[in-house]
């Protein structure tokens, strides 16, 4: 993971303030400004398991260290999937804060119906045919309940409906030509003062 940091504010006056120790917990940021920024780049491919359970996708996580209190996450993602067939099925985002425990980023997601109908989802990531990807991006900002010091980490799973067919992330199922790309999955987090 990289992150991004600033060793200069300016603030409105048009003074600029210097971090002597490297930290940002004495400085006081003007609202929404972005103040650091993490970032995961998954390369490689991800075939998921013949089952119809949900998976995380391996690899796919990103964490952030707030550096001040009352911040929001700002979450980006983009990733692609595809299948061997035409199936359906769906995508989610989980976050874990602090070592808790993960739980689905609820406010990510669509609203719940309740019994057997659809889950609420981060999008659908089903295919209609084995030589196409297709795209899932967005973005959202979060806004989570945490102590400083606490470590924020949001991952991304797949669950598909049929076990014949798993989902591919980050390659077209057939994959056996140069015209079948393998793409990036990228999840981006931005810590935004308030």
């Amino acid at each position: 993971m990289a992150g991004l940091y600033t060793d200069t504010i300016s603030n409105e006056a048009g003074t600029t303030t210097y971090l002597s120790s490297g930290t940002l917990s004495n400085l006081t940021f003007p609202a929404d400004h972005i103040i650091q920024i993490q970032q995961t780049v998954k390369q490689s491919r991800f075939v998921g398991a013949g089952n119809t359970d949900e998976q995380l996708v391996t690899d796919y996580n990103c964490s952030i260290t707030p550096a001040k209190a009352g911040s929001k996450i700002l979450v980006q993602y983009s990733f692609d999937t595809s299948a061997g067939a035409t199936v359906t099925a769906r995508t989610y985002m989980e976050r874990d804060i602090g070592g808790a425990g993960y739980s689905k980023l609820a406010g990510i997601h669509g609203a719940d119906p309740g019994g057997s109908l659809g889950d609420p989802s981060l999008s659908h990531g089903g295919t209609y045919v084995n030589w196409m990807m297709y795209k899932h991006a967005g973005i959202y900002l979060d806004s989570p309940t945490y102590t400083l010091t606490n470590a924020i980490t949001y991952r991304i799973g797949v669950h598909c409906e049929n076990a014949s067919y798993p989902i591919h992330v980050g390659s077209t199922q057939r994959d056996d030509t140069a015209y079948h790309p393998r793409t990036a999955s990228i999840l981006m987090l931005m810590e935004v003062s308030q």
